[in-house]
């Protein structure tokens, strides 16, 4: 790309919109890949995400290319591609694993919640590999058409779910299978909520009545779990 005075000479960039989270840096064939977040028609957030795609032989001299993923509308992407990983795996083939949203019918209503963006999606993890594996280039991506994580199954409040990040890769040794961490906040509120109610059921069960105390007293440790996450991320 070539550089002008406001750029800069070594760092890769965007030459017309906003990027970020550097995704799946990856060597295949000969080249340098690097993955980012990428709205293409703005210098600002928005949704519509894209994954941005730049290749280079020795990481100083960068080519962009076309983006590797873009929204499909009516999908489980429509309203954006948002960050995740790539890998190749044990055949050789390259993989993304992304984070998938589209909007929910009341997304309109939930603006200025807190963590907007999770109130206002649904989220799933998806997978795309290359049309032609052996393009070095990886210029066209496939999506898989179903997620491979369409929701955590841990029956908690979560107010995240995204960004998967490559643990293990599938080989003989872990029966073929993907290891991945994905990034998730937990909504104590609703936690504690939920846990009163627990609470409160189990109560109303042994003995017919509603023990409020113990209710409070679930919903206290629940706050008082959440106030000890805050210092810990504060420190």
């Amino acid at each position: 790309m070539e550089a002008h005075a406001d750029q800069p000479v070594y760092h890769l960039y965007d030459p017309n919109g906003w990027v970020n989270d550097p995704n799946g840096p990856l060597y295949y064939k000969g080249k340098y890949h690097m993955f980012f977040q990428n709205v293409t028609d703005s210098t600002k957030w928005t949704w519509g995400l894209s994954w941005g795609h730049a290749t280079s032989t020795d990481l100083l001299h960068w080519k962009q290319l076309p983006p590797a993923l873009t929204p499909d509308p009516g999908w489980y992407d429509a309203d954006g591609c948002f960050s995740g990983c790539a890998t190749v795996d044990a055949d050789g083939v390259p993989a993304i694993l992304y984070t998938g949203v589209f909007k929910k019918p009341d997304a309109g209503e939930r603006e200025g919640m807190p963590l907007t963006v999770a109130n206002m999606c649904y989220e799933r993890q998806l997978i795309a590999r290359p049309a032609d594996p052996d393009d070095p280039e990886l210029k066209d991506w496939v999506k898989v058409q179903q997620p491979f994580l369409a929701d955590d199954g841990s029956g908690l409040p979560l107010l995240c779910f995204r960004d998967p990040f490559l643990l293990e890769k599938p080989s003989a040794s872990n029966g073929w299978r993907w290891r991945v961490m994905v990034g998730s906040n937990i909504d104590v509120e609703a936690l504690a909520a939920q846990a009163a109610d627990d609470v409160a059921g189990a109560a109303d069960a042994s003995t017919g009545t509603h023990d409020t105390a113990a209710a409070a007293a679930a919903a206290a440790a629940a706050a008082a779990g959440k106030a000890e996450g805050r210092s810990r991320a504060e420190e």
